[in-house]
């Protein structure tokens, strides 16, 4: 084997004490066919005893390399970048702390990359398992939680699309530094402490798009996800809606350029004003009387209200994200 052909598992944490056992005893089920791994925990200033506990739960059963680095500036996208560059192996995947994958994960993930070099990430289909039950609403928003199949058909991801989830994300870091080195700078920063600020694996996912990469949906490639009992809940849901609509402000213009609608669609008084409208439509369905379309109308409206304050307060931002993205777009044939 070339000598960074292997598996680098990427774990980051803050404050993970009460989750980080079962991750790393799932981890220490994991059989390989030959296959160099390893495990770097990306300590993100947590502020109890992560650390102690993941390393006294690997010391029981240490079945490969077990690496704890640490990064200061909060943020999961910072942690991410730390993770990838203290990694050994081109395979990185993304573990999250609340992420139990299978025996087989190692062998599969290094499987799919080696063998369609054209690949800058893959992922695969997850599976709920709850502290307790479930509301009914639950499966109408299983996707928001990063929970079910990621789309229809195993195969490239669609143009359309155009993102995995960051649970169980799996990328080439040839791919990764391809972005970086070249002036790539992320501009949505992943949730930081209890903010639970979204879409920077999406980001990631529309960059290695733009540069000419591909990315891969596989369902056979499985992990649980726990979902806790403070998750469970409408105000949480709320909040992940609202994260989702900040995001949104950045990613509709990764798929704009994608899609090759980027003429007045991304202008931004043009989208101040759809956005308006829209908010104000959604707004009005949360007189439904129906509970289950009231909560749907309810999150729907925080979505599109997050959406359209983040967009009318920053209008600079959106203007430097178009440029950046632009820039992206064009640079692509120097991506190899």
């Amino acid at each position: 084997m070339i000598e960074n052909e292997g598996v680098s598992v990427v774990i980051c944490c803050y404050n993970s004490s009460k989750r980080i056992v079962a991750t790393l005893e799932h981890l220490q089920k994991i059989t390989t066919k030959g296959i160099p791994w390893e495990i770097i925990l990306v300590d993100n200033s947590s502020d109890d005893d992560t650390i102690a506990i993941a390393l006294n739960t690997w010391q029981i059963n240490p079945v490969t390399k077990f690496n704890v680095v640490s990064e200061s500036n909060r943020g999961l996208m910072n942690a991410r970048l730390k993770g990838v560059k203290c990694a050994a192996y081109d395979v990185i995947s993304f573990i999250d702390d609340d992420n139990w994958i299978e025996s087989l994960w190692v062998d599969k993930v290094f499987s799919i990359m080696k063998n369609n070099q054209t690949l800058a990430a893959c992922g695969g289909f997850s599976e709920a398992v709850f502290e307790k039950s479930p509301p009914e609403w639950f499966s109408d928003f299983s996707f928001y939680y990063a929970v079910g199949q990621q789309q229809k058909e195993n195969g490239y991801v669609i143009p359309e699309k155009g993102y995995l989830w960051g649970a169980g994300l799996t990328i080439r870091k040839k791919a990764w530094n391809n972005l970086f080195e070249n002036g790539f700078n992320n501009l949505l920063k992943g949730r930081s402490g209890k903010s639970l600020t979204a879409g920077e694996d999406s980001e990631i996912c529309f960059a290695f798009t733009l540069r000419g990469w591909k990315l891969w949906y596989d369902d056979s490639l499985k992990l649980q996800h726990f979902i806790p009992s403070f998750r469970q809940n409408i105000s949480y849901l709320m909040k992940i809606y609202e994260g989702f609509g900040k995001a949104e402000v950045i990613l509709s213009l990764y798929i704009g350029f994608i899609t090759g609608k980027t003429t007045n669609k991304s202008n931004w008084l043009f989208q101040c004003i759809s956005s308006l409208k829209k908010m104000c439509i959604s707004g009005l369905k949360n007189m439904s009387p129906s509970e289950k379309d009231r909560i749907r109308n309810k999150v729907i409206w925080q979505h599109d209200k997050a959406y359209t304050l983040e967009l009318l307060l920053n209008r600079k931002k959106y203007i430097l994200a178009k440029q950046q993205i632009k820039w992206i777009s064009d640079s692509k044939e120097n991506n190899k």
